[in-house]
């Protein structure tokens, strides 16, 4: 094994029969936060071994390094998960995945998706020319196969059986509603002369009416009020345009044989709906959260970690610190606003293990007394080496060594790992380090 010769000043620090070795510099603002590449992070685990009559004899103690990266991590991890049997061991299990995973990586994306993309942010240029008469994606339609859809996954889900090489995806403009189309290199628009030629499923969730009630195929759309012929630009502006029109809902109490104080008023964005069941079905379709409905936000790029974000303060960049902390667990997050959010979701629960009732947060520090598997330690995360310290005092009086003027509640954190991990089962690489005899006096054997 590699010897390595420190000189400088030095802390040791120990847990029962090993300890925690870390270095510490007499210029303390030489500290420079950990590199953020989460591939290539390493962290390390110093305990302190037994000195030899020949250590003694040259005035040094010996300390074990164990250098961990997140590869060995994970192969700890799934080797431990292979033999988890308990309940606490598989909460731990997903905990630590989840930790491990909480990096956004670049996911490599599809010819498809590129296509799609292009396109949105056509609609996007479109959208903000006019957005209080515009709205998302109508339609989405694929002209190889006189299928539509009125929302963006399905379609996404269905181009995929089409060849790449002869799909192009283009938008298609019908005044200010938006449409987005499939078809081949070969035939630039397949357009059916009429719109029950297009397989269309369902009604319009925006306006709640069949396919055929839409323009999409004239090249100037105008949508008509049934009760007062007022002309609409939109579904949607016809749809609320038909919730106020006085004429309107008289003449649906006296097609329905209803009175108009029967009506379903949308609490969210006042519509008035017929019926119950109208009223269920405008509530699903039109408010469901949905990740395919496109939105137009003005992004902006993150310069640490080139990642896009709308609003900084809830912008998860692993290189902004995490120095407000939960009250009740050890979590640490960059802003009061994602902390107070974290609280406020954060409900009671109970111990499946033993059914003790407590925040639903502090489930994972509890799961420790039910395991003996995995270990939480302490990480300085102003360390430019991932020094990890298995007892919480020892980390406190390392924080001591970065300055008087360090929070300690900004700069401390802690790291699930499994045992094997700590005790050096599964490294990457073990050092024997070679620490002079006059630091021994803070040496615990």
């Amino acid at each position: 094994m590699e010897e390595e010769e420190f000189q400088g000043d030095f802390e040791i620090r120990k847990r029962k029969n090993a300890s925690i070795f870390s270095k510490t510099r007499k210029n303390y603002g030489l500290f420079i936060p950990g590199d953020i590449d989460t591939e290539d992070k390493q962290y390390f685990i110093r305990n302190i071994l037994r000195p030899s009559p020949r250590d003694v004899s040259n005035g040094v103690v010996p300390v074990q390094q164990f250098t961990l990266t997140r590869s060995s991590i994970l192969k700890a991890i799934e080797d431990q998960a292979k033999r988890n049997t308990s309940l606490a061991d598989k909460y731990l299990d997903v905990v630590i995945r989840n930790f491990l995973g909480e990096y956004d990586y670049e996911v490599p994306i599809s010819y498809h998706e590129k296509l799609i993309n292009a396109v949105l942010e056509g609609w996007k240029d479109w959208y903000d020319k006019c957005p209080n008469f515009r709205d998302s994606p109508l339609l989405y339609l694929c002209y190889i196969c006189d299928m539509g859809w009125w929302r963006l996954h399905p379609f996404r889900e269905h181009i995929q059986e089409h060849d790449v090489e002869s799909l192009d995806i283009k938008p298609e403009l019908i005044d200010n509603e938006f449409c987005m189309i499939a078809c081949t290199n070969q035939i630039e628009h397949k357009k059916p002369k009429l719109t029950q030629n297009l397989k269309i499923c369902s009604d319009c969730w925006k306006c709640g009416k069949p396919a055929t009630f839409h323009n999409f195929k004239s090249q100037n759309t105008t949508y008509k009020c049934e009760g007062c012929d007022s002309e609409l630009v939109s579904c949607t502006k016809l749809s609320q345009h038909e919730s106020v029109c006085k004429q309107y809902l008289e003449m649906k109490c006296k097609k329905l044989g209803i009175e108009m104080s029967e009506f379903k008023i949308c609490p969210v964005c006042f519509r008035c709906c017929l019926t119950q069941k109208q009223f269920d079905v405008h509530m699903i379709e039109r408010h469901s959260v949905r990740s395919d409905d496109p939105i137009s936000n003005e992004t902006k790029i993150c310069t640490r970690c080139k990642i896009k974000y709308i609003i900084y303060k809830y912008h998860g960049c692993p290189a902004r610190y995490k120095n407000t902390k939960c009250e009740f667990c050890f979590r640490k997050f960059t802003t009061r606003s994602t902390q107070l959010m974290h609280m406020k979701l954060t409900t009671d629960t109970n111990c499946k293990v033993c059914g003790e009732v407590m925040r639903e947060c502090m489930l994972l520090e509890h799961m420790l007394h039910h395991s003996k598997n995995y270990m939480l330690l302490h990480w300085c995360r102003k360390c430019s080496k991932n020094v990890l310290h298995v007892n919480e005092v020892y980390s406190n009086s390392h924080m001591k060594f970065h300055g008087k003027y360090v929070k300690l509640k900004e700069w401390s954190t802690k790291m699930l790992l499994p045992l094997k991990c700590v005790t050096g089962e599964i490294v990457d690489s073990t050092t024997i380090i070679n620490v002079p005899s006059e630091f021994k006096m803070n040496i615990v054997i």
